[in-house]
């Protein structure tokens, strides 16, 4: 909320009259906040049982954000299983770690019974509190995973802190906390119950971590692991199995040509393709986009070649070459397939503010049309959310209106959200109001809360209250 100052107003005063009507802006945000949260926990009951966690989990993880911890823990029991139970608790702790009571969100996940989703959530509060640099506490939420029984889990977790503390030029605190999660895996590479596959992943998250951190070197050595993880396997890691997984590793230290030649000595079939794949999307990412399109032509499965192709056009993209991009994804077969890679680099290009998008998502949209019956819901709905992206909110609005039932859910969700960060509330508020499905209408009132919540936490901030 804008308060006009007069320029002859003490200084004191002035600032005293600011805060006041933060405050009640404030308040007024905190009362919508909480109607529309409510309004949509609501609907819960009338959503399909299989998407009822999900939704919960959202709205309870805003509603602890917003510091109504009485209201997320009312959402919570309302799913009647504990695998939907623990995912909100994990969105509760989440809120709770943003508005900085990491105490409280301690104490809620311990609630939650030991498994995946309760070292997610350990995982989800760990990654808030390492972005804010507080990289003690977020360790020491890490290493209560390991009680829980997920190795993997906490090898994940560890390699993010990692990196953020890479990032944040603590290279000292990143050796160390990439040390830890090393010998983890190392740890259960000797206990001998987890599969070859599964301690093959962990060591590819540690190459990946490990490259982008400038620790090339590092990476390197753990592609002899992965040799000798496989030749002395028990269990049923094959020499097949282990030159998908030494071929993956190679691609993820940024090794193309020793990625390709591994992939190559791969019998025609799942793993090959599969090792193609990844170097393909390894090179775009890397940016030697000649090599990435080179390996797309030899996958044969039409699915993960065209997959490649649309994010080497992406990549293509980001390196300021639309054209290029465009002119890869006109060789894709079929209106269908080129819909959706023009959708998804439309909504791509929408969020790194590049004009180019404009073109890209009418293309989209003509290739959707033509695609007819074939044409996947998800890239009209990907058409919405960019052309609202782009402030074209009567051309996403025109989109919407031709989706039917739950398929309205993510654009809505993204929709009102857009509205009432462009000062257009009311219509945000109509949207909602006017759906008539409960699935979209709970996520509507969603987007909704969750701008408003958004913008009350800017509010408070700039009032000096929090950061």
């Amino acid at each position: 909320m804008d308060f006009p100052l007069h320029r002859h107003a003490n200084l004191h005063v002035a600032g005293s009259l600011l805060c006041l009507a933060l405050a009640f802006a404030s308040q007024a945000a905190a009362q919508d906040q909480s109607v529309l949260l409510r309004k949509a926990s609501e609907l819960i009951p009338a959503i399909d049982s299989v998407q009822q966690p999900s939704i919960a989990a959202n709205i309870a993880g805003q509603q602890s954000r917003a510091g109504n911890l009485a209201d997320a823990l009312a959402t919570v029991q309302l799913l009647t299983n504990d695998w939907g139970r623990n995912l909100a608790r994990s969105s509760i702790a989440y809120g709770l770690c943003m508005r900085g009571n990491l105490p409280k969100a301690l104490q809620i996940m311990e609630a939650a019974e030991d498994g995946v989703d309760k070292a997610n959530g350990y995982l989800q509060m760990a990654q808030p509190l390492a972005e804010r640099k507080d990289f003690a506490a977020a360790l020491a939420v890490a290493h209560k995973i390991d009680a829980v029984g997920q190795p993997a889990v906490l090898v994940d977790t560890l390699l993010r802190i990692a990196g953020l503390q890479w990032k944040a030029d603590d290279q000292a605190g990143a050796s160390h906390t990439a040390d830890e999660a090393l010998n983890i895996i190392e740890r259960e590479r000797a206990g001998g119950k987890l599969p070859s596959a599964a301690i093959a992943g962990m060591y590819q998250q540690a190459a990946r971590q490990l490259t982008e951190s400038g620790q090339q070197a590092r990476a390197a050595q753990i592609v002899s692991r992965i040799r000798e993880l496989f030749q002395t396997a028990g269990d049923s890691g094959t020499a097949q199995n282990g030159g998908f997984w030494i071929s993956s590793v190679q691609a993820a230290i940024g090794d193309l040509d020793g990625a390709l030649e591994t992939a190559l000595t791969l019998p025609r079939g799942n793993d090959r393709e599969l090792a193609l794949h990844g170097i393909s999307l390894a090179a775009a990412q890397l940016g030697a986009l000649i090599d990435a399109q080179d390996i797309a032509d030899r996958i044969f499965d039409q699915t993960l070649r065209q997959g490649a192709l649309r994010e080497i056009a992406n990549a293509r993209a980001r390196s300021g070459y639309p054209s290029e991009a465009l002119a890869i994804i006109d060789d894709i077969p079929g209106a269908e397939n080129r819909a959706f890679a023009y959708a998804q680099l439309a909504i791509e290009q929408a969020q790194m503010h590049d004009p180019s998008a404009v073109q890209t998502v009418e293309l989209a949209y003509s290739a959707a049309l033509s695609g007819g019956a074939k044409t996947e819901h998800f890239v009209f709905e990907c058409i919405t959310v960019t052309k609202a992206l782009l402030g074209d909110f009567s051309g996403a609005l025109s989109v919407l209106n031709g989706l039917k039932g739950d398929s309205r859910t993510w654009p809505l969700w993204n929709l009102t959200e857009m509205l009432v960060a462009a000062g257009r509330k009311q219509e945000a508020f109509a949207l909602a109001d006017g759906e008539t499905e409960p699935q979209p209408k709970a996520y509507a009132l969603l987007g909704l809360a969750s701008q408003l919540i958004k913008e009350a936490e800017d509010a408070e901030a700039k009032a000096g209250g929090r950061p």
